[in-house]
């Protein structure tokens, strides 16, 4: 007889259940050893999840931090724009109180040299009207072409030296106070 007959063969003639209790110690040692297997295949697996889980994580990382970075991107333009639109809005703003300024300006000077522009038209009709004052208003006139479509007149009135400027249809009138 072979060892392990014997061995079974003695705990059956012992009685004390001894060849149940081997039976299902060999079972439970099968089950063990398949179970030890499994363990070591899981092992297996879970060191190839934790290795693919840590790959994601760093792709994830780096998918957030990219799109972190083209939402600052976007911010950073949208800022640039707003901050143009500003300025522009703030010169826009300075060149039409620059225009208003200047337009009050004009009206002012208008509203002052109208008389003299009505002087002006009415020493014209005098000098067509007559031939003797044109020879006495060519002593005082002096007319200089300085630029094509400019005309300067001088003009001596009393004790002013005037001025009168006219540029592409625009009249000019400046007045000299204290010549002699």
């Amino acid at each position: 007889m072979d060892p392990q007959k014997l061995l079974v063969e003695t705990q059956r003639a012992a009685g004390l259940n001894l060849l149940e209790d081997h039976t299902e110690l060999r079972k439970l040692q099968k089950e063990f050893k398949v179970m030890e297997r499994r363990l070591e295949n899981s092992s297996g697996t879970i060191d190839s999840l934790k290795e693919k889980n840590s790959r994601v994580e760093r792709d994830v990382q780096r998918i957030s931090e990219r799109e972190a970075i083209q939402q600052r991107i976007k911010q950073v333009g949208v800022k640039m724009v707003v901050a143009e639109k500003d300025e522009k809005a703030e010169e826009y703003q300075t060149q039409k109180g620059a225009v208003t300024v200047l337009e009050e300006e004009f009206e002012r000077s208008n509203l002052a040299i109208a008389p003299l522009k009505e002087q002006l038209v009415q020493s014209k009709r005098k000098v067509e009207e007559s031939k003797e004052d044109q020879a006495e208003f060519k002593n005082l006139f002096q007319i200089v072409i300085s630029k094509p479509r400019c005309l300067n007149i001088w003009l001596q009135v009393n004790v002013r030296l005037v001025k009168i400027t006219i540029v592409n249809s625009n009249i000019f009138i400046y007045i000299f106070t204290g010549f002699h």
